[in-house]
């Protein structure tokens, strides 16, 4: 497991301690994690895109792939555990939206996630795996799943980013006041049973 995964996990732990809702610094010490896992998991990708460029043999693009996929899936299953027990640790109904994006962005993980996307690059990756007389084809199937991951992680990654910003300004205001704020009512505070059922069919 990434260190970075495992630095996350540790921030969820202290964030589990029953109160209703998170401190700022708590918010951007767990922000802080993500962009680290973030940071890891494109970092990930992006070498694969060198290794394709440089016309590595596409045999063992692919074995560096299938090598990373249940490491992959090992975190994406602790982290999806942390978010459903924060909400499930009387985490806040502002806070929902946020671990939300987070849980979506590992639900979906390219390499281990249940996204068409995450199967696309397992069909690409099996074939490049075996290719010899079509390389060139396993190559380009490769070179895209990478290139769509890629963007997958980011476009989910800006979705984090702009919940992340309206938590921690919520939080700093509620500082500022000296009061909790009543539960929202909107897309923030609805939703729990499909949120519960998309972490039922993401966890084992």
């Amino acid at each position: 497991m990434l260190e970075s995964v495992v630095e996350l996990l540790t921030r969820t732990n202290q964030m589990a301690t029953g109160r209703s809702n998170p401190a700022t610094a708590e918010i951007t010490a767990l922000f802080t994690a993500l962009d680290a896992v973030h940071s890891d998991y494109t970092g990930f990708f992006d070498m694969i895109q060198r290794a394709i460029v440089a016309g590595e043999p596409v045999q063992e693009i692919a074995q560096t792939l299938i090598l990373r996929s249940p490491e992959a899936d090992c975190e994406r299953t602790a982290v999806l555990a942390h978010m459903r027990l924060l909400v499930a640790d009387a985490m806040g109904a502002e806070a929902h939206p946020f671990l939300d994006a987070v849980s979506v962005y590992f639900i979906n993980a390219p390499l281990a996630g249940q996204c068409a996307l995450a199967r696309t690059l397992k069909r690409a990756t099996e074939h490049a795996r075996v290719a010899e007389d079509d390389a060139l084809h396993a190559r380009a199937e490769i070179a895209y799943s990478v290139h769509a991951s890629l963007r997958s992680l980011q476009r989910q990654w800006a979705v984090i980013c702009e919940r992340h910003g309206m938590l921690k300004a919520t939080s700093s205001d509620r500082g500022e006041a000296g009061m909790t704020p009543s539960r929202p009512v909107g897309p923030a505070g609805i939703g729990m049973r499909t949120r519960k059922r998309a972490w039922a069919e993401a966890l084992p």
